[in-house]
């Protein structure tokens, strides 16, 4: 029996690239309630790459583990198909510890008034759509281990609107908007950022405009999330807004001032503005179909243990938004209206490095801070 449970859960629990039939679902939960948990958590870890401090540090993860294995079980009873849970990545963290370790790049902004920096589309929204099949979206990639999910959301809209000028495919430096916008307004959140730290896609918009332009990837390549490169706070940096910057023994070279070079921006990709969408979910759609991806965020805390499906809200709420993802489609399945979003935690995540969540009922706060970028 803990054969087949390695092989079931190994296949299917803790493999990103795993593909669930819906009648795999029950036979799955009989073998986690009747299997030895703790054989499944040493497995788990292997296969996670999890190494613990000492043999305290390991129990009390285990007990963490152990929780989320019952969450996993009840949650796929609750959902009843229309969405499956697994022991993720993060299986080993409690709920506060999710949102404090991995929903920490979003600055929640103030609320946005959109009397006059808003789109109101009109036309028809159909039964589907996906721009991932259209040839302009730049591969799922992970943020790693910092706070940075406001800039991949807003590079990757920015791409997105390069390639439907009729250019090449580009792939932006992440690293170098990182390590070098920093920026608070003491009257609004709308525009903040704390480099590594956290902020809003708006404020990356906001910097590429000024600063006249962006780098490609190979120019200025992502380090800091995997930890290879230890660059320190970009200028404007304000702790009393933005904490304690997590690197504390930083390196010059590794920064800023000292890697960037204007000369290397991608030739004539320039921000001219943004805006923010209506919330009205019927418009928003139209909106996607129109522009390309956009901008979104919402509270992600029902993403913990997802590994595919349609989330229905359940622990999440509008107004704890606290990460940054690409709406990218939308569509419906088994009667039940969806939005498709990219994520930025690698293709391991979810399905294939995206996740479905439900549309038209403002989901986990999906529809409340959508941007959109318009490029000279």
């Amino acid at each position: 029996m803990f054969i087949l449970y390695l092989f079931v859960t190994s296949s299917l629990l803790c493999s990103g690239s795993a593909h669930w039939e819906d009648s795999d679902t029950d036979d799955i939960l009989n073998l986690l309630r009747r299997a030895n948990v703790y054989k499944t958590f040493r497995h788990w870890m292997l296969q996670n790459n999890k190494v613990y401090d000492d043999l305290r540090s390991t129990w009390d993860r285990f007990q963490i583990f152990k929780d989320n294995v019952a969450k996993v079980i009840q949650m796929n009873e609750k959902s009843n198909g229309l969405a499956v849970f697994g022991l993720t990545e993060f299986a080993d963290l409690t709920p506060l510890e999710f949102i404090q370790l991995v929903l920490n790049g979003l600055l929640k902004p103030d609320i946005p008034d959109r009397s006059d920096n808003h789109t109101n589309v009109t036309g028809i929204v159909h039964e589907s759509f996906d721009w991932t099949k259209e040839g302009v979206e730049t591969a799922v990639r992970d943020q790693g281990n910092v706070g940075t999910c406001y800039i991949f959301t807003a590079l990757d809209v920015i791409a997105s609107r390069w390639r439907l000028k009729g250019h090449d495919p580009v792939n932006l430096s992440h690293e170098q908007v990182a390590d070098c916008l920093a920026f608070h307004d003491d009257r609004t959140s709308e525009k903040m950022a704390c480099g590594i730290n956290g902020g809003v896609p708006q404020a990356v918009y906001e910097y590429i405009k000024n600063v006249g332009g962006i780098t490609r990837e190979e120019d200025y390549p992502y380090c800091v999330g995997s930890g290879r490169c230890k660059p320190c706070a970009p200028e404007g940096y304000f702790p009393r807004l933005c904490g304690m910057y997590p690197i504390q023994h930083c390196v010059v070279s590794d920064s800023c001032k000292a890697k960037l070079r204007r000369e290397k921006f991608v030739p004539g990709l320039k921000v001219a503005r943004w805006n923010y969408v209506t919330a009205n979910e019927e418009q928003l759609a139209i909106e996607l179909e129109r522009y390309g991806p956009l901008a979104a965020a919402l509270d992600a805390a029902d993403l913990q243990l997802y590994r595919k499906g349609i989330i229905v809200p359940d622990k999440c709420r509008s107004q704890n938004i606290n990460h940054a993802v690409l709406l990218v489609g939308y569509g419906s399945e088994s009667g039940t209206k969806f939005w498709r979003l990219k994520n930025s935690w690698g293709r391991e995540f979810g399905e294939n490095g995206y996740f479905r969540i439900a549309r038209d009922i403002g989901a986990c706060g999906i529809n409340q801070f959508v941007t959109n970028v318009e490029l000279e």
